[in-house]
């Protein structure tokens, strides 16, 4: 029984029986004509090679089993209901794609089990190889050459072994007499020695290619650690699994990437530098939001493991307990607030050396600090440790932690965010998506792309070669038919929430692997996470996360990225306006979800079909140059579009109030030219008079990264009980990815 998740060991196989004469048959399991290939396999001693067996059939076990009846000189097995004659010849490979199969204890005792599943070691052989061979082929030929000239050697020393013992064997009479044996003794001695010296020569050979191959073995052992650091997240989320097919495809692109001439060491740096960057934008785009930071710390914390000793690590985790000294505790400086008193003492008594390198006995030094706004950013001046600057931060500001977090991964990383940029159709059309590789988009509740990827789909390919199911019950068939008809005629196809027909997904996956569609074809899949999501579909999938963005910034980015600039200047400047306060108050009712329950009351589904609504009465109410009609405006997005969703008096009190500020003529520019009012939350934001979509974008380009409370009229210290909770969901998740990392390593 062979797990193979890249399918290379199963294709070897296959050739390996063909060059060695044997007769080969292969099928999968799912094939209709399973059982009668299965029966003549068995009947003539043929090898059979099953694909795609995920668990086994009960008409396998009594091969298996050997539950072998004897008719004369005839052996006899039951297949199925028939008894047929069983062949001695007959052999028999069970192969899967999945990682992780499910065998029981009866079955495993029949089947001799092969993982093949990739270890950090093979990988980095893997990746070095393809490093040489893209940076310089010629060391990898002679490589390869020398590895088949020494295995030839290998293979002429056998067989002059073999040799020697069989003439010693059939020799007759004394063996000192016998001239023959003699002579064939000293060629076969002479022989040994020339191999013998073909063998060191190799050895030496490969001794000077491998000291100029070391040369790129640090890009390798990075990529090596970076794939395994992605696998590890599928302990946080089991929707978050990536296969080694689609590692090593981000690995050739990085590899590509141009960089200035110079030395050798140089490029691996830079080629080292644009991998992580490529892989984390990746990963990160198939995170949610709320795991990305825990996915950042991970990375971070293997990949610049210099930064992190394991004391400091423990004590950040919350595992280290506190040393017991004999003497003193230290004194709590007054900077240090009385309800902070356990933490200082904590922290001085389990890592003594902090207190000293930090000098957190001076008063005049940390008091400003403690005071600040933003802490993470203004420590005092010296040398230290960033982790060490986190760990101060988590200690006496933890309502600063989270931002610090983010910090300090951008920092040692050199990444510009931890947050992916923000998803567009039309970029993954075109530079990812494939016609054999699904694209699945992971939603939460009231999240749902379908609308906003017919509309584009109509764009690309047109209405008629679109098309589009929502699965339930009784549409398996029907999906399955669509399918094969759009393969075959290069249509798209959408199948929506495909978590409610959880137990037909393995069909679905093995349909979709045996396809040979047309180059045009694409398939998307929406679904949401789901324990009992088959691994292999999730690994061969092109994973994208569909919430609405993290901050204002990000989501005011993606609305305008749906927005082209045909549809900005399809009307007046006036409507350009009111559709940046449309966008502009989108972002602010979603974001305002984190601050629940000062913020909401409870979650609200505010989703992009809300937006498009808007936008439509927005169109209706400015159409042909007229002022917009703010009573209609506010109205249906008070009583049938946002306002619709709330069910709370506050809720509503706060939905209307920001209605009537964004929503009014005050707002916008006027043709008397009176200047517009700045934009709610906003300290210097005033919309443009044009109907130019890169002067909106430029005002979206200047925004923060991270949100202040003020951007939606809540107090500074909103902020601090959301950031604590975040950080603390954090540390409990680096927890249990720690114990995924170490269960690796063991595997390994």
């Amino acid at each position: 029984y062979i797990i193979d998740p890249s399918t290379k060991a199963t294709q070897w196989l296959k050739g390996h029986i063909k060059t060695v004469g044997a007769t080969l048959d292969t099928t999968t399991i799912q094939d209709s004509r399973f059982a009668t290939n299965f029966e003549l396999a068995v009947r003539f001693g043929k090898t059979l090679v099953v694909d795609e067996v995920d668990s086994l059939e009960a008409i396998l076990y009594t091969v298996l089993r050997r539950d072998l009846l004897r008719q004369g000189t005839r052996m006899l097995v039951q297949i199925g209901d028939k008894t047929v004659d069983y062949n001695e010849n007959f052999r028999l490979y069970l192969s899967t794609r999945n990682p992780y199969p499910t065998v029981p204890p009866d079955a495993a005792s029949l089947v001799g089990i092969t993982n093949f599943s990739i270890t950090h070691s093979g990988l980095e052989s893997q990746l070095l190889g393809i490093t040489i061979q893209h940076e310089k082929p010629e060391l990898e030929q002679q490589k390869t050459a020398i590895l088949k000239e020494e295995e030839d050697l290998k293979v002429q020393l056998a067989d002059l072994e073999k040799m020697l013992l069989k003439t010693l064997a059939t020799s007759e009479g004394n063996i000192l007499e016998n001239k023959k044996l003699i002579d064939a003794l000293s060629e076969t001695k002479e022989k040994s020695n020339t191999i013998q010296q073909g063998l060191e020569k190799s050895a030496e050979l490969q001794m000077d290619l491998d000291s100029q191959r070391n040369v790129y073995q640090p890009i390798a052992q990075e990529g090596s650690q970076m794939f395994f650091l992605m696998r590890d997240l599928r302990a946080l989320n089991h929707m978050y699994q990536f296969s080694l097919n689609l590692f090593v495809s981000l690995f050739k692109q990085a590899l590509a990437t141009e960089t200035p001439g110079g030395d050798t060491s140089v490029r691996i740096n830079m080629l080292t530098a644009t991998l992580l960057s490529m892989v984390f934008a990746y990963t990160s785009r198939s995170l949610f939001k709320a795991d990305r930071l825990t996915f950042g710390m991970h990375f971070v914390k293997h990949l610049r493991a210099d930064h992190f000793d394991a004391p400091s690590w423990d004590y950040f985790l919350g595992v280290l307990v506190e040393s017991v000294h004999g003497g003193r505790a230290q004194a709590k400086p007054e900077w240090v607030p009385q309800e902070l008193a356990g933490a200082f003492t904590a922290l001085a008594t389990s890592l003594p050396q902090l207190h000293s390198a930090f000098d957190l006995g001076n008063v005049e030094l940390w008091r400003g600090w403690m005071s600040s706004t933003a802490c993470e950013a203004h420590f005092p001046p010296g040398r230290h440790n960033p982790f060490h600057q986190l760990l101060i931060t988590q200690a006496f500001r933890p309502d600063r932690l989270e931002v610090a977090m983010s910090n300090l991964i951008c920092k040692l990383l050199e990444v510009k965010s931890i947050s992916p940029p923000s998803m567009s159709l039309q970029r993954v059309y075109e530079s990812e998506s494939s016609a054999s590789e699904p694209v699945l988009f992971i939603t939460t509740p009231g999240a749902d792309p379908s609308q906003e990827l017919q509309d584009f789909a109509e764009r690309i390919v047109g209405k008629a070669r679109y098309h589009q199911v929502a699965m339930g019950q009784g549409q398996a068939e029907v999906a399955m038919n669509l399918l094969r008809q759009c393969a075959k005629n290069g249509d798209w196809l959408c199948l929506k929430n495909i978590h409610l027909v959880v137990s037909w997904l393995p069909t679905l996956e093995k349909e979709v692997y045996m396809l040979t569609p047309h180059p045009e074809f694409r398939l998307f899949l929406t679904a949401e996470s789901h324990d009992k999501f088959p691994s292999s579909l999730l690994e061969s999938s092109l994973k994208i996360t569909f919430e609405s963005p993290p901050g204002t910034k990000m989501n005011l980015k993606r609305t305008y990225e749906q927005w082209t600039q045909e549809y900005i200047s399809s009307g007046q400047p006036v409507r350009a306006q009111v559709m940046f306060l449309l966008a502009w108050f989108h972002a602010v009712v979603q974001e305002r979800r984190n601050f629940v329950p000062q913020g909401w009351s409870k979650f609200y589904e505010f989703s992009f079909a809300d937006l498009r609504s808007g936008a439509d009465i927005i169109d209706l109410t400015t159409r042909n140059g007229r002022a917009p009609q703010w009573k209609y405006i506010v109205g249906l997005l008070e009583n049938a579009i946002y306002g619709g969703r709330v069910d709370n008096p506050y809720d509503i009190q706060v939905m209307r109030t920001y209605l009537h500020q964004f929503f009014s003529a005050d707002m916008v520019s006027s043709a008397s030219g009176s200047r517009a009012k700045v934009v709610p939350g906003a300290r210097d934001i005033t919309l443009p008079t044009s109907t130019h979509l890169p002067d909106f974008l430029s005002i979206i380009t200047q925004l923060p990264d991270t949100d202040e409370p003020g951007i939606f009229s809540m107090p500074a210290n909103a902020n601090r009980t959301v950031q604590e909770a975040n950080s603390t969901r954090v540390l409990v998740q680096l927890k249990t990815m720690a114990t995924a990392a170490s269960t690796a390593k063991r595997f390994d």
